[in-house]
């Protein structure tokens, strides 16, 4: 018995849990003047930044399995590799960060600018992975067919590049 793809569920957690942290601590640096709203905001940082890495362990776990659950042709292969590697390195990152605020936070110590850095460090690295996981979804679909896979991958390089042509 297959166990379903819950992946693309606990993606849309991870990745809003540390946006949000992310945003929400950049805002109570912003709101010095403002005590109680920027003790709050800190909270809520902190407690999406704990409930996102729980979430992110569960999003590499089902990660894991929906890679043992897909066909491996090389351009899925390839797009799936990327999408891993960028997204462990994510998880790694976002586990540090999780244990700093938590080690700050039961030594009841401040976090400061550096800790903001790896915040905007971990939610880029969050949002490459996701990038990499949405283009390896598109590749996917495309090669669903198994009718011209070639010309589909294609299609798909060509599609990139117009996008990156359009970026510049």
């Amino acid at each position: 018995m297959s166990i379903p793809n819950y992946h693309p569920f606990f993606v849309h957690f991870t990745i809003g849990l540390i946006i949000t942290s992310f945003g929400t601590f950049i805002l109570a640096q912003i709101l010095k003047s403002w005590l109680l709203l920027q003790k709050e905001l800190f909270i809520v940082s902190r407690w999406c930044l704990w409930l996102g890495a729980i979430a992110s362990a569960l999003t590499v776990l089902s990660g894991f399995n929906a890679y043992s659950e897909t066909s491996h042709n090389t351009s899925l292969y390839c797009a799936m590799i990327i999408h891993c590697n960028w997204s462990l390195i994510a998880y790694v990152a976002f586990l540090c960060m999780a244990v700093i605020s938590f080690t700050s936070y039961i030594k009841d110590k401040s976090t400061g600018k550096l800790f903001a850095l790896g915040m905007l460090i971990i939610s880029v690295l969050v949002i490459i992975a996701g990038f990499y996981g949405d283009k390896f979804r598109h590749i996917k679909n495309l090669c669903s067919s198994k009718r011209n896979i070639a010309s589909k991958f294609q299609q798909f390089n060509n599609l990139a590049v117009d996008n990156i042509k359009t970026l510049k």
